[in-house]
């Protein structure tokens, strides 16, 4: 699954360069910009993992206590962007004669969340930010409340490692415990997705080990494994059809598939992030197609710090003729340094000044 929501980091913001392409772009490259980023693929993993949740769904109201699951694994594999994809499939909010009703909410876990802030949280994905206000104890009862007049069915809290990592261990059972009481009262189910340090969960609150109802691990394409590789291409040619630019040959030969998979360690969104970058740089370049040397470029332009050697090669280099250009900044002299005494704080200062 692929969306260009998918681009944005864990803080809801674009990356730099990404956020520059789209602000920058004129109205025919947002137009090809968006086509990639609203790409679509089903693949294994991806209906794996709506019918698990739909089989937690499922189980609502069948039960006197609501079940939970957890839904992790490493950043990027697509959890947040499965996720967003369940909740506006079936999670309204649909119109009724007895009222809006929304049967599934996603709440994103606030970093450093401290029960009020995640109450708060609650509410404002339940569409009604205005109730949060007064003693978080009050809050509470206006979730539940909440929960039973929309006929909430499962909540989704995504980003729920924040209370494994951020937050102590007596914190993080706390909080389990409250969540599945306040749960229970609306007599509705929930699921927890994070990075795999959440299921340190099943071992601070045994209770939630009990009241599992089996958790899912959503992982990156392995390249050892054969199955992997296979559907790996697959995507691959999926996507290749339907790029606006498409690369210089199909994603799915000749060597393609496996440089593509270290680039982006078999991960979806490091994937498209990749693509989104080289089909931008195609565009600005005038090419009828994304050239080895543009990848190369792309990869370069998301290394985030990784040292790993670049599958794509050498990146083009380009000719730029060097010009002046003026110092925006008021300067009180020619020679660009401001007409003031050199303060006497450091050992340059003190030896020459």
């Amino acid at each position: 699954m692929i969306e260009i929501e998918n681009l944005k980091t864990a803080d809801g913001l674009y990356p730099d360069d990404i956020a520059e392409l789209i602000a920058c772009a004129n109205h025919e490259k947002k137009l090809i910009l968006k086509r990639v980023g609203k790409m679509v693929v089903e693949h294994r993993r991806y209906i794996e993992c709506m019918d698990w949740l739909n089989s937690i769904l499922s189980e609502s109201n069948t039960r006197l206590e609501g079940a939970s699951g957890l839904l992790y694994g490493e950043p990027g594999v697509g959890k947040s962007t499965l996720l967003r994809k369940f909740v506006r499939k079936v999670g309204g909010p649909f119109e009724t004669p007895s009222g809006s009703k929304r049967p599934v909410v996603r709440v994103v876990t606030p970093p450093k969340a401290s029960e009020e802030r995640l109450v708060k949280a609650m509410l404002e994905a339940f569409g009604v930010p205005e109730l949060g206000i007064g003693k978080t104890q009050d809050m509470k009862q206006v979730v539940v409340r909440q929960m039973k007049v929309q006929d909430i069915k499962l909540v989704i809290f995504d980003e729920f490692t924040h209370i494994v990592e951020d937050r102590t261990e007596h914190f993080t059972k706390a909080a389990a415990r409250e969540l599945k009481s306040l749960l229970s009262e609306g007599n509705c189910q929930c699921a927890f997705a994070g990075t795999p340090e959440l299921v340190k969960i099943h071992d601070l609150y045994k209770q939630f080990r009990r009241r599992s109802g089996g958790d899912f691990h959503l992982t990156a394409f392995d390249w050892k494994n054969e199955g992997d590789q296979e559907e790996w291409a697959a995507v691959l040619e999926t996507i290749h059809e339907n790029l606006p630019i498409q690369p210089f040959a199909p994603l799915n030969k000749q060597s393609l598939p496996y440089l593509f998979h270290r680039a982006s360690e078999g991960n979806m969104d490091n994937l498209i992030k990749l693509l989104f970058r080289a089909t931008s740089i195609a565009y600005d370049d005038g090419d009828q197609t994304i050239k080895k040397d543009v990848l190369a470029e792309a990869f370069e332009r998301m290394r985030r710090g990784s040292t790993a050697t670049n599958p794509f090669g050498d990146v083009r280099k380009r000719s730029v003729k060097p010009r002046m250009v003026e110092d925006d900044e008021d300067d009180d002299e020619v020679t660009g340094l401001r007409n003031m005494p050199r303060q006497q704080r450091d050992s340059f200062s003190r030896r020459f000044g």
